[in-house]
């Protein structure tokens, strides 16, 4: 049976990303099947970019220089200090900024992931009967902690993206800026709790799930 110009890329795709990430096995735990599965799963629109960057991490009580490697679906972050984070092996990580998302005066690590399922161990009572086994795309930010030798701490971490990224950005005013793969742009900013979308065209459409 011949095999699809798309399911090929896919299969080429999986099977790249799935060789690179075995460098970072001994540093990260290792590769899992599901992660495997998870890779070949995202859907052809959506990128995982790569990038190294260094960045001066404002944390209020002061600063500190960071250094930031995203490849093969997930982000390593080492500290000057030597404080170290790799991110979750069920995650495909497709991008990380860092900006004052909440406009706080510090900054915060924002990740566009891929993870299987929209929810983590804990979904709202009336999906508890109800498989979560699709793959979908979040917005998890995270503080920056000097007292945590991972550095990074959960602050929001959202269920699934109520628009589909296939490109994020932030501005310096901490907006989040999504473009669909159909080419809309939505703008999205820190309200009370959690991100909420600004107005435009359509109803604006809250998103503030809790961590």
């Amino acid at each position: 049976m011949p095999v699809k110009k798309t399911q090929l890329t896919r299969l080429l795709r999986g099977s790249a990303l799935a060789a690179e990430c075995l460098l970072y096995g001994a540093v990260c735990g290792g590769v899992m099947t599901e992660r495997d599965s998870l890779l070949n799963n995202i859907p052809m629109w959506a990128h995982l970019n790569s990038a190294h960057f260094s960045a001066l991490i404002n944390y209020g009580n002061g600063t500190e220089n960071a250094d930031i490697v995203l490849k093969s679906g997930r982000v390593t972050i080492t500290a000057e200090s030597g404080g170290y984070y790799c991110s979750d092996d069920e995650w495909a990580v497709s991008d990380c900024f860092v900006s004052d998302i909440d406009h706080d005066g510090s900054d915060e690590i924002m990740l566009h992931v891929w993870k299987t399922g929209s929810f983590g161990d804990f979904r709202p009572f009336w999906k508890e009967d109800e498989e979560d086994l699709a793959c979908t795309e979040h917005l998890f930010i995270f503080d920056w902690d000097t007292s945590r030798q991972k550095r990074l701490r959960p602050m929001w971490m959202s269920s699934q993206m109520p628009v589909m990224g296939e490109h994020i950005s932030t501005d310096d005013a901490g907006t989040v800026i999504i473009k669909s793969p159909g080419g809309k742009v939505t703008s999205w900013k820190w309200g009370d709790w959690g991100l909420g979308r600004e107005p435009d065209a359509e109803t604006t459409t809250s998103y503030s799930d809790p961590p």
